[in-house]
């Protein structure tokens, strides 16, 4: 099982709105393609982590680094996994309010090497509520 974690800005401010007709086709896809993940949505912010056949995650990966919906697309770990995380979500999401990140590792600076990563993305996951 592979995994990629990234981050992005979002070219302009989604509404709940937006991001439910972001998630419909984009779950079906998944669905498709066996790719399984999390979704994060803050501040203008996308942090996702995408898991599957290593092909798959790799070709959707720069099907996102194409989609002008993404600025500064930055991949923050990739690698294996010994069994999915999320194997019951084509695409779980989470839209957060900056409150609720403050003091998780990696969220306030997508920038810093090794920022976001696995731990923080489940730390934050959990801490939302599943």
């Amino acid at each position: 099982m592979y995994y990629l974690i990234y981050s992005s800005y979002a070219s302009i401010p989604f509404t709940d709105e937006d991001l439910t007709e972001l998630l419909v086709p984009s779950r079906q896809r998944n669905l498709f393609m066996g790719v399984t993940g999390v979704l994060f949505y803050f501040d203008g912010k996308f942090v996702q982590l995408i898991e599957g056949k290593e092909a798959n995650v790799k070709l959707l990966h720069e099907k996102l680094c194409r989609d002008e919906r993404h600025n500064d697309l930055q991949l923050h770990k990739e690698g294996e996994l010994k069994k999915r995380l999320f194997p019951n979500w084509s695409m779980a999401f989470k839209p957060i309010a900056i409150e609720n990140i403050k003091g998780v590792h990696g969220f306030n600076d997508m920038t810093l090497p090794n920022a976001v990563n696995i731990d923080s993305v489940m730390t934050l996951y959990r801490a939302l509520g599943k």
